[in-house]
């Protein structure tokens, strides 16, 4: 299916630094764990649809590391966490969709938050609920602005 997530995984590959095929793996796993939605059936309109959304909630998952079992708390933690009158996860699509203007991404997954940053110096942080217990030791991803961009890029090739 040509607007499928799947159909994008070759190019999403290099950018978040593992296989298609392992890919196509992690997102089975996030399906079966509700982090992203599957419609039902084989061919052309089913499966996992390619959008900014979609694209958001995989980045997240990956992010978490939510194929474990126990992360997945977490990655819908962050997705769901609050700021600037949305969640992250919308905010993650729209930047996705539209990364003109934003210089990175970072992701602190045992806390719980959140932050885009501008160019212009602007700062959007997003908090949910603390999630893991674990006190004194963070786990932050970072997105870099070519990165973003990468992934934009891939997510053109299915968007109409």
């Amino acid at each position: 299916m040509a607007n499928s997530l799947k159909s994008i995984f070759p190019d999403l590959a290099p950018i978040l630094g593992q296989t298609a095929p392992a890919l196509f793996a992690r997102q089975r796993i996030f399906v079966r764990e509700g982090l992203l939605e599957s419609k039902p059936g084989r061919g052309p309109g089913s499966g996992v649809v390619a959008s900014a959304e979609t694209l958001a909630e995989f980045t997240i998952a990956i992010v978490c590391q939510a194929s474990v079992t126990e992360n997945v708390p977490i990655a819908k933690g962050i997705g769901n966490a609050k700021g600037h009158g949305t969640t992250f996860k919308r905010a993650l699509a729209g930047v996705l969709a539209d990364p003109q203007g934003v210089s990175q991404v970072r992701i602190v997954t045992n806390c719980g938050r959140a932050e885009i940053a501008y160019d212009n110096g602007t700062l959007h942080r997003f908090v949910g609920s603390k999630t893991v217990g674990n006190r004194g030791l963070r786990y932050e991803a970072l997105i870099e602005r070519d990165a973003l961009r990468e992934l934009a890029k891939a997510l053109r090739l299915v968007e109409p």
